[in-house]
């Protein structure tokens, strides 16, 4: 029974320590974030295009754009999530994709713009938003544990968890 309770309180330790930290939020990060998206914006933007293009492989040239701008898009959002937590950054990705996707249908392709769009719209931005404020970027968290309530280090697990495994030999012997 004593050995099953310390197996549980070194799984617990290593538990704890699995937590990803970012580096600081700067400008950057966000620089990323905006290139992902203007790449995505324009990648589906030229594939719809593409099938209007009258010259021979438009829509072939068109994919493969589309593939180009996608790629390039996964990779910038790849490095502003160095610095900002997935969340904030798939929710900007995608809330004002969707906004700068929907703006360039009215715009370029001649599509409708209703007012329920236009507050859908509103509210995938407002919710980008909310995620983003109530969010962490890498600052410290005030921690309330004390020094005893902390796990321990890695050191002091690997000797504990060397201490069961030869607890449980002997009984077993």
């Amino acid at each position: 029974m004593n050995n099953d309770r310390q197996i549980q309180q070194v799984g617990q330790g290593l538990t704890a320590k699995t937590h990803i930290s970012l580096q600081p939020t700067t400008w950057v990060h966000w620089f990323y974030l905006l290139c992902a998206i203007v790449l995505e914006v324009a990648a589906s933007t030229v594939m719809v295009l593409s099938h209007q293009w009258t010259f021979a492989h438009a829509r072939t040239l068109g994919l493969g754009l589309m593939w180009l701008g996608i790629a390039l898009s996964y990779i910038s959002l790849a490095r502003s999530t160095t610095g900002l937590p997935v969340g904030v950054a798939f929710a900007f990705w995608e809330g004002l994709g969707l906004v700068l996707v929907t703006l360039s249908g009215f715009l370029i392709l001649g599509e409708e713009l209703s007012w329920q769009r236009c507050l859908g719209l509103a509210c995938v931005l407002c919710g980008a938003m909310l995620v983003n404020r109530g969010t962490s970027h890498g600052e410290p968290h005030s921690s309330a544990q004390t020094d005893t309530q902390k796990p321990q280090d890695s050191t002091a697990d690997a000797a504990s968890a060397t201490e069961c495994a030869a607890d449980s030999m002997r009984r077993a012997s």
